[in-house]
């Protein structure tokens, strides 16, 4: 670096910052110290950041006459600790966070004087000061022959080994082996039997150079490197006979998105990070980073319903407006006194707008909360999980068509249509756009393994359907209790129709039920029906469900 000699003082002075000292950098902006950065100072005031940027107020300028060479070597880690924390990236930080050589300065020096000789004419005034109180040696790292030839899966020679360090400029020196060695490795010789591995060792001095050399296997690679990774064969580990398998949780979820992809959803991979002004789920917002990589993503999301929203929207900003796309991924949520203040769960989320059926112009059909609710009962069913839906009053939906989801009264997702006013200022879309998101953990812990098998019915089933009004307070599954519970005989049940408009009161819908009937054991009457469905149809006028009239 290089400092202009008339606007700094007598002395340079290194030291660390203290917390909330400030100084005025080159590239304009003013930075409060957070306490452990390297300063480069002149006793009196701050000249530069080390490691990573100048000071404005030493810079050179076009009035600059004489300047003060510097060259240094700064701890990585500080460096790309104080760099990310002031959210700053220069050529110094780049090259000091990934290390280079603390022994060299001297030549970078020697080599920067005769560059500004040659090129401006510039002349030396006065010998250079080293200052190094602790020099850093090479770091010697011993290795063994069938260490390198066992991690390669191949056999070299100790001379390919020995000229292959010699091109690394990796002084080494041979180990010598014992009296105990030497003898059996004579007898080897003249029985041709091995009665004991024989094994050659090295130590190798890593010249400081190679910050990246600091273990054995770190040789091994460069070893290999050099030697060619095209000339090793490829072969299968040996595992002494032990094979590898999935977990089960991981065959779990390729299984849940086997589903979504026959449900005719599209994979999707989203960023775990988010702005917390678009995070409009929630009412805490806990977990946001420390040193964030930007301002727009400083939060871990708790959901992947945002990225997945956030996708939809460049989508339709996009022209393509029929829609289908999931996620399984991680989601974070805040747990206090935990190590690292944070819990992970994995979520299933989709989305979906525009036409169900995008390939087949016959198709007409728009995306509805039906089709997005069965889309989930398909993955459901499939595990044979039961979930209960409960109207969902929260902001952000529409409460008509939207519900949380409940698995044995632990809340554990939610689906719904997203309120448009949102779906409008968050992500310019302007069409309904449904969206779902279920923790995958309590399905994988409720599912179970039912064995599927046809059953042959040979007694008669009757079918009915009933036409009720329906205040709107009362949802479907007060309803279905009511089937369940009043007989054994009831077979099957289905929504066939759902009304509202002429002739049915607005605080009122129209809803039409087929019930299948049947006994396993023999041929229902009329009368054992009726008598049944006397029994539903009271039930449901005590909860002020009546059958509509003709």
């Amino acid at each position: 670096h290089a400092f202009d000699l008339d606007l700094i003082g007598d002395q340079i002075i290194v030291r660390k910052a203290k917390k909330g000292e400030k100084i005025l950098l080159l590239d304009g902006k003013e930075y409060t110290m957070e306490g452990a950065e390297t300063l480069i100072t002149d006793g009196d005031n701050i000249i530069a950041l080390g490691g990573i940027m100048g000071g404005e107020l030493s810079g050179i300028n076009e009035n600059t006459k004489d300047i003060l060479l510097e060259v240094a070597h700064f701890d990585p880690v500080n460096i790309r600790r104080s760099s990310t924390y002031h959210k700053i990236t220069s050529d110094s930080s780049y090259r000091f966070e990934r290390g280079v050589d603390p022994n060299n300065s001297e030549m970078v020096m020697g080599r920067l004087i005769k560059l500004i000789n040659e090129l401006t004419g510039g002349k030396v005034d006065g010998p250079t000061t080293d200052i190094y109180p602790e020099p850093i040696k090479n770091k010697e790292i011993s290795i063994k022959k069938s260490y390198i030839n066992n991690r390669l899966g191949k056999e070299l020679a100790e001379k390919e080994i020995e000229q292959i360090l010699k091109k690394l400029d990796f002084p080494f020196t041979k180990v010598e082996k014992s009296s105990h060695q030497k003898e059996m490795e004579d007898v080897n010789k003249k029985t041709n039997l091995s009665f004991d591995t024989i094994d050659e060792e090295w130590k190798v001095s890593i010249p400081t150079k190679r910050p990246d050399i600091t273990q054995e296997i770190d040789l091994v690679e460069e070893v290999g490197r050099v030697y060619g990774y095209s000339k090793i064969q490829s072969a299968f580990p040996n595992l002494n006979g032990m094979i590898g398998s999935k977990g089960d949780f991981v065959s779990f979820k390729e299984k849940v998105a086997d589903i979504m992809l026959a449900n005719g959803y599209h994979e999707a991979k989203t960023f775990p990070l988010n702005n917390g002004n678009r995070m409009w789920m929630e009412n805490e917002l806990d977990l946001k980073l420390i040193n964030p990589i930007s301002s727009e993503l400083e939060y871990m999301s708790s959901k992947l319903i945002y990225g997945l929203l956030d996708s939809a929207s460049f989508n339709y900003r996009n022209q393509i407006k029929d829609i289908k796309m999931f996620e399984i991924d991680k989601v974070f949520q805040a747990e206090k006194g935990s190590e690292t203040g944070a819990k992970e769960f994995t979520n299933l989320a989709f989305v979906a707008t525009g036409r169900e059926n995008n390939d087949d112009f016959t198709d007409k059909r728009e995306v509805t909360f039906y089709s997005v609710k069965g889309a989930l009962e398909n993955l459901l069913n499939e595990f044979h999980v039961k979930v209960e839906y409960v109207r969902n009053d929260q902001s952000g939906f529409l409460k008509a068509q939207s519900a949380l989801l409940f698995i044995n009264s632990e809340e554990v997702g939610f689906l719904g249509l997203l309120d448009p006013v949102i779906a409008d200022n968050y992500y310019e879309i302007k069409d309904p756009i449904y969206i779902c998101e279920i923790n995958l953990n309590k399905i994988f812990e409720g599912k179970k393994e039912i064995k599927r098998e046809f059953r042959k019915v040979d007694l008669p089933a009757i079918k009915r359907e009933y036409s009720m009004i329906v205040p709107l307070n009362i949802e479907f599954k007060e309803i279905q209790e009511i089937i369940i519970n009043v007989a054994d005989i009831v077979e099957d049940f289905k929504i066939f129709d759902v009304y509202r408009g002429k002739n049915i009161e607005e605080d009122k819908t129209s809803i039409t039920v087929s019930i299948v009937y049947r006994s396993e054991n023999k041929t229902l009457t009329e009368e054992e029906v009726n008598q049944v469905e006397r029994s539903i149809l009271e039930s449901l006028n005590n909860k002020g469900i009546k059958l509509r009239e003709s």
